[in-house]
């Protein structure tokens, strides 16, 4: 529509026949992404050409900038006859939720508008407030029907995409090209010989390439041009942080998001900080790297979940360290996913250095996953040493420090902020590491700088994950064996150091099930009974089976019914404020230690808000009781902790002294 080429669409004087053609260039694009069908391409179509044509009325042209509408352009929009009914819900509801749209007509500037509309562009306008009405009806079948959602997600997709001027998706990646090897291990080789396009389950110990293997598998499932979006899971912030930069440096093109990701890209590129946060906002990156809740809360419906949803259709989902879930999460995400996969047609690459059997069954049966790759007896090594010490750690400081004295990297790991607190007290003179999860943002990247060089480190849970670290010894308190296992692979990684010492203390902090110490405790003495203590990776398996003997399936189908629930209630425009705490359920709370207050307020004062958040420390919501000295600081409507917080995070058991 050349008239269009009169009008502006935005206030630096771009018209609406130019954003138009933003939108064009975008969705020629995506059709090939996400595997569009041409009659939703035709749908997408229409719906770029008419979704800013209400700006064409001279109450917009005149003041662009304005907020207050008697009745907003998408309305206007949506106004244009011969539309389907999926068509003007997605041109109508591209900026606002449903239920908004009535208090934006006023029947009399709506009628004259309309006469407007129609005298400039030459073109049939019919009146949709019959329309806002019937999609305010919850029994309405447009609202719920699945391609009404993707069609409006496509349409904001090319509207967030256009209305940035950005012209270029990024696709083609080859990771054969991008990860080279000079030897391939025994699973890299399974997965490049894969000749049909299927759906996997990886298992292989840690250090042999998982992630190298499950980016070759997405390769095999790319379309003809290598433009299929890929989504890679993982449990951890750390983890996606280290992830990030390993493809990052590849110069593979890469996005992270989760919720500390503008801190972490500060502290790497602080001067394309704002720019790349804002492309990973928008998708234009290949490989996305996130954490799950970044996908499930689209099915929570979200702020723009149709958006979200639209960009996961025909992508490759490769879920890692399935192991680090929990019950609740593991129903989560299955649920998720099998969704996905049945109506977006995804496809699903499971990974995991140890997944019990029981587990194991749960996710082939749900996800109807058949092709299990596992690595081969030679890609396992032999690198560790268990010593059962039927005492506490404590009672042993002496020997951790005859270790140190001899020039040994020295791994502690207990399971309590508490304990690893008073351990690092009566080891300061080594200068130790220390990782715990009372630590904020910020001071926990300072206690990983040069961690990899640190003679001692202490942690907690903490450590299981992420670290890419190799000390020579471990003392560990005892803890489910699947934890044990992660916390041996930050001692001898690579198994370049021969055998390697790990200490195993019974008489600890009992914060797990005592049905699973009891079987791990089973399990350590038989290996140190038949094995002399040395742990052979291809046994684990056979381990954790004798572990995890049970599988709570309860909990498990009653969580999956609550996500089939929610995924039945979605409705194109209707959003859900709460959708993050409706979707975890989430038992820690952020608090700002008392000694930082000044700090937050100065970067607040500076609008520097990623970094007043990585000020806050999680502590578990049960920690509210202390009451009197967890307060509400109703100036910023956030809780301020007064307990002491320095190089150790936060004290419980010490109050802050304030200076009056």
């Amino acid at each position: 529509m050349d008239k269009l080429k009169e009008y502006k669409a935005k206030s630096d004087e771009t018209t609406i026949f130019e954003h138009n053609e933003y939108l064009n260039i975008v969705s020629k694009q995506i059709k090939d992404i996400y595997n569009i069908d041409n009659n939703m391409y035709s749908s997408l179509q229409k719906c770029i050409k008419y979704h800013d044509i209400g700006k064409v009325i001279d109450s917009f042209q005149n003041n662009i900038e304005s907020k207050n509408r008697k009745v907003r352009h998408e309305i206007y929009s949506a106004s244009i006859k011969y539309l389907l009914d999926m068509e003007k819900l997605a041109i109508i509801t591209h900026h606002k939720q449903r239920a908004e749209l009535r208090k934006y007509i006023e029947k009399e500037c709506y009628e004259s508008e309309l006469k407007e509309i129609e005298s400039k562009l030459g073109i049939e306008t019919e009146d949709v407030r019959e329309f806002i009405k019937l999609i305010n009806r919850n029994n309405n079948k447009t609202i719920k029907d699945i391609q009404a959602i993707l069609l409006k997600g496509y349409l904001q997709y090319c509207d967030h995409l256009g209305s940035a001027k950005i012209k270029d998706i990024d696709k083609g990646f080859d990771p054969i090209q991008a990860i080279r090897f000079t030897k391939y291990n025994s699973i890299q080789n399974k997965v490049l010989e894969m000749k049909s396009k299927e759906n996997v389950l990886l298992i292989a110990p840690t250090g042999v390439g998982k992630t190298a293997s499950s980016l070759f598998w997405s390769n095999l499932m790319q379309n003809e041009h290598k433009s299929k979006r890929i989504y890679y899971l993982l449990p951890y912030t750390a983890s996606i942080n280290a992830l990030y930069k390993d493809m990052d440096d590849k110069n593979i093109s890469v996005s992270m998001l989760h919720s500390k990701a503008e801190y972490f890209l500060d502290k790497i590129d602080p001067e394309n900080r704002k720019e790349l946060y804002n492309l990973f906002k928008k998708s234009v990156k290949q490989m996305n790297v996130c954490t799950i809740y970044q996908i499930v809360k689209a099915i929570f419906s979200c702020k723009r979940f149709e958006m979200i949803l639209a960009q996961l259709k025909d992508s490759i989902f490769i879920i890692d360290e399935i192991h680090c879930f929990d019950i609740e999460q593991l129903a989560l995400l299955l649920e998720t996913l099998e969704w996905l996969k049945e109506t977006l047609n995804i496809s699903i690459c499971i990974m995991s250095a140890s997944i019990p059997s029981i587990i194991q069954e749960v996710i082939q049966q749900k996800l109807n996953i058949i092709k299990v790759i596992k690595a081969d007896e030679c890609d396992y090594k032999i690198r560790h040493k268990l010593v059962r010490k039927n005492k506490n750690l404590l009672s042993d400081i002496d020997k951790i420090k005859y270790d140190l004295n001899q020039n040994k990297q020295v791994l502690i790991c207990v399971n309590s902020v508490n304990l690893s607190q008073q351990i690092y007290e009566l080891l300061k003179e080594y200068n130790p590491k220390l990782i715990h999860g009372r630590f904020n943002t910020r001071d926990r990247e300072k206690s990983e700088n040069n961690i990899k060089t640190s003679m001692l480190l202490i942690g907690t849970q903490a450590i299981e994950v992420s670290l890419d670290i190799s000390y020579d010894v471990m003392y560990t308190e005892i803890a489910p064996f699947d934890s044990l296992q992660q916390r041996f692979g930050r001692v001898n990684r690579r198994g370049e150091k021969g055998l390697s010492d790990i200490f195993i203390y019974n008489n600890a902090d009992n914060i797990y099930n005592k049905h699973l110490i009891e079987k791990t405790d089973n399990v350590i003495g038989e290996i140190i009974e038949n094995d002399n203590g040395i742990v052979l990776e291809k046994n684990t398996q056979i381990y954790l089976d004798k572990v995890y003997d049970k599988f709570d399936y309860e909990k498990y189908n009653s969580m999956c019914n609550k996500v089939k629930s929610v995924i039945k209630s979605l409705k194109v425009a209707t959003f859900n404020e709460n959708a993050s705490e409706n979707m975890c359920g989430s038992d820690t709370i952020r608090v700002l230690p008392f000694s930082l207050l000044n700090e937050y307020e100065e970067f607040i004062r500076n609008k520097e808000y990623f970094k007043a958040r990585s000020l806050f420390v999680n502590i578990h919501s049960r920690n509210l009781c202390y009451e009197k000295n967890i307060n509400l600081n109703k100036d910023y409507n956030i809780y301020v902790a007064n307990y002491v917080y320095n190089e150790k995070g936060l004290i419980f058991e010490k109050l802050i002294e304030k200076q009056f």
